[in-house]
């Protein structure tokens, strides 16, 4: 840039904050006019942190903190907001320990199981946790048990979606 354009963008930077400066003046003197009249003044409203989080990855990249909330925000959230187990709770009628489809080799390792709770209807409550064994191999790998085909990707039983889906499409059940 040339020394003139310099001086141009100096300039026009200057004039934008002195308007800004003047702005936060004038609705400040416009909320003292109301307050002075009886009426109410203009409520401050706290800016949107809805893309707080993309913010935070982009001043990572940048090295630049400013946008990040203080460690103290993270740390003071909402009661009741903490993650929850969702099946923590629940009585457990049936429980059923899947090895993993392929062989387990020779010098291999068990190291515990890795828990699938799946819920059902029986017009009674029936809940199955499938007990995935997992085995360390002498290569590092893991082989684990695989679940039935029926509950891949689901957490309710085809009895009970099917029930669901049923009620909805010919009974007429609503959400409700």
């Amino acid at each position: 840039m040339t020394p003139v354009v310099k001086k141009l963008v100096a300039r026009i930077d200057g004039l934008l904050q002195a308007l800004q400066r003047a702005q936060d003046e004038i609705g400040q003197l416009r909320d003292e006019i109301a307050v002075l009249k009886g009426q109410k003044a203009k409520p401050k409203f706290k800016s949107s942190k809805m893309d707080q989080g993309t913010d935070k990855n982009k001043n990572a990249e940048q090295g630049d903190d400013e946008g990040a909330p203080p460690q103290d925000e993270e740390k003071s959230k909402r009661a009741g907001s903490a993650k929850q187990s969702k099946t923590a709770a629940l009585q457990i009628h049936e429980e059923r320990v899947l090895a993993p489809a392929t062989p387990v080799p020779a010098g291999a390792r068990f190291k515990g199981y890795r828990d699938f709770v799946v819920q059902g209807l029986l017009i009674k409550a029936h809940n199955i946790r499938y007990r995935l064994e997992s085995w360390r191999t002498p290569d590092g790998s893991w082989l684990t048990g695989q679940l039935p085909l029926s509950v891949q990707g689901h957490h309710f039983d085809p009895q009970l979606r099917s029930y669901v889906l049923h009620q909805h499409h010919h009974c007429h059940v609503t959400q409700r």
